[in-house]
């Protein structure tokens, strides 16, 4: 029975690195509304941050720095197109992390089932094939949830001041986690 599961994984991951490659034929596809403004954030980030360019948006957003940062650093080196590979290394990261995370409670069966389920969400999936924030959310969520379960706090706080740098629910993860001790 492992082994099929560790077999349905490896075909799940292969299908998404297929899935990212047809992906990065179509713009349609990588680019939304959010990635286009994620994108411009990342050419000029102190002027954007100050200079509200947002249009087409029912509310204005303001957007926390740390994916324009990423797709500035990575912008230079890869192709914007090409960004969504980064997503892939993210979310491969999460599976390993949800495994481990998994294998705290449960026997060996149920955290690969656990990693199927991860791999076969359709929100993970789409998320990922897009230039956004998603992937790298959910890395740093997991791994701040990861290393406070096994008492590192020092490295979970790291990725907890992470995500508060992708998503606001960084902060709501410090407090509750202040709680929590």
């Amino acid at each position: 029975m492992e082994k099929l599961l560790k077999s349905v994984i490896s075909i799940l991951v292969l299908v998404r690195i297929l899935f990212l490659q047809i992906s990065t034929k179509s713009s349609s596809i990588y680019l939304t509304k959010d990635s286009d403004h994620y994108i411009g954030l990342s050419k000029d980030i102190v002027y954007f941050f100050f200079n509200d360019n947002l249009s087409n948006y029912w509310l204005s957003t303001f957007r926390l720095p740390g994916y324009p940062v990423l797709l500035n650093i990575f912008s230079r080196i890869l192709e914007i197109k090409n960004i969504i590979y980064l997503n892939l290394v993210a979310d491969l990261i999460v599976l390993y992390l949800l495994y481990k995370l998994l294998f705290i409670y449960f026997e060996k069966t149920y955290c690969y089932i656990g990693c199927i389920l991860f791999l076969i969400n359709t929100n993970v999936l789409i998320s990922s094939s897009q230039i956004m924030t998603e992937s790298f959310s959910t890395l740093f969520f997991f791994a701040s949830f990861y290393f406070y379960k096994v008492k590192k706090y020092l490295v979970s706080s790291i990725f907890i001041s992470l995500l508060s740098i992708f998503k606001p629910l960084g902060v709501y993860l410090i407090i509750l986690y202040i709680i929590l001790m």
